[in-house]
């Protein structure tokens, strides 16, 4: 009897300490995002492979008895198995192999919010700190022309203003993905508190302030269509009338510095036009450089259109004489959107997930919506609505993107998914 005891005891602890330490790797990647892939990428395999080991042991497999492993199950071994049958296996295979990584974090998430009442409130406040500091240091750069580190704005990027992200332009990408997601976490737990909050207001006005500023024109155009819907699908009086509140306070803070800077007003406005053709009235939806990409994937799609040609393959074709398109910056290392991409490299049934992912998001409003006009009943909660928003912004078709493979654009995108799991499969 004592030696089972001591075994329970010890088994108690053990899972105690590996929680704890979860816990502390998850506090740590909000600012290690802003640091690039690899500390973040370390974070998250860490943090999948302890949940594996304690689900497992513990028979944990609630989280495992859902549709969404099921179709991520799915996906992860359609990717793998067509990268194995590509002509060239070694560009993909090692992130293909390890993809599941990003699957099981978002369970790793979930698991964490059931074994650990502080972790969104302490996660909450750690996003506060990183996104306080990151937002500072921006706004530093714009006004003295470089950053508490002594970051000056690349020329390379056109002079755009990047923060801590240096010659990485992803000031505007990371804040896009992160605000909603922040905004959820607010809510996550008890709707309503916090609204007095001052650092939540200057976060929220400055950071969707800032993704104008950054100059990014997909992430400022995503963002805005995300918060039109936002305040369409909010349900809460309270919610809505702050929300509104916050976002009048950002458009007159991007007017006036429009006003004050006119860099701001080139970088998105006019250089979007010039692109686009309006200039010399020879109009394009995307830039000539976006549909030189676009071509080359359509006719990997044609030569393939079932399996596609395989994963980060574009790079590869994108100069071969059968894809080849003869324009000047045609071929890079993808082709800079989420769809077209997975037509080209994995056809129609990898395509095929990615817009059921898409369409899921649409249902989920369309029917929460739905219910709200004509039932009386709320469908969702407003903190679900904000999580769907950042699949909504991620996964938003009809703009330029970046690589769906990319680790780090995988990261922000499993992570909120952890906590909509849980808010979906768990209703408290």
């Amino acid at each position: 009897m004592e030696k089972n005891k001591c075994y329970i005891l010890t088994n108690f602890k053990m899972k105690a300490n590996l929680v704890k330490f979860s816990s502390t790797l998850l506090y740590f990647l909000p600012a290690a995002l802003i640091s690039g892939p690899l500390i973040s990428d370390t974070i998250l395999s860490i943090i999948a492979l302890i949940f594996i080991f304690l689900s497992v042991k513990e028979r944990s497999w609630k989280y495992y008895k859902n549709n969404f492993f099921y179709i991520f199950s799915l996906l992860y071994f359609y990717i793998l198995f067509r990268t194995l049958l590509s002509e060239d296996p070694s560009l993909a295979l090692i992130n293909s192999l390890f993809y599941f990584r990003f699957g099981i974090f978002s369970l790793a998430v979930w698991h964490l919010i059931d074994n650990n009442d502080d972790l969104v409130n302490n996660l909450f406040f750690v996003f506060s700190i990183t996104l306080f500091i990151l937002i500072f240091d921006a706004l530093i750069q714009i006004i003295f022309g470089q950053n508490l580190f002594g970051l000056e704005m690349d020329p390379g990027m056109g002079w755009r203003f990047t923060g801590l992200f240096g010659d990485e332009g992803i000031l505007g990408s990371y804040l896009s993905k992160i605000l909603p997601l922040y905004f959820a976490l607010m809510l996550f737990n008890n709707t309503g508190r916090r609204f007095l909050n001052y650092i939540f207001f200057i976060i929220f006005v400055f950071g969707f302030a800032l993704i104008y500023m950054s100059g990014e024109r997909t992430a400022f155009f995503v963002t805005s269509i995300a918060l039109i819907v936002l305040l369409i699908m909010l349900e809460e009086k309270k919610i809505k009338i702050i929300f509104g509140a916050f976002l009048i306070s950002a458009i007159l803070l991007i007017v006036g510095s429009s006003i004050m800077n006119k860099d701001f007003k080139t970088h998105m406005i006019d250089h979007t036009l010039e692109q686009m053709g309006a200039v010399d009235q020879n109009f394009k939806f995307f830039s000539r450089t976006h549909e030189s990409h676009y071509e080359i994937s359509i006719k990997m799609f044609k030569d393939n259109p079932i399996f596609g040609k395989g994963p980060k393959t574009f790079r590869k074709y994108c100069s071969d004489e059968k894809f080849k398109v003869e324009f000047e910056g045609s071929c890079s290392t993808h082709p800079h959107n989420y769809y077209i991409q997975m037509l080209a490299e994995t056809g129609l049934i990898g395509f095929g997930f990615l817009l059921l992912a898409f369409f899921y998001v649409c249902k989920e409003y369309f029917v929460h919506k739905f219910n709200s006009l004509f039932h009386k009943k709320k469908y969702l909660s407003d903190c679900e609505i904000l999580l769907l928003s950042c699949f909504f912004i991620s996964l938003w078709p009809l703009a330029p993107s970046g690589n769906i493979f990319n680790n780090w654009l995988s990261i922000i995108m499993y992570l909120p998914l952890g906590f909509y799991l849980r808010k979906k499969f768990t209703k408290t």
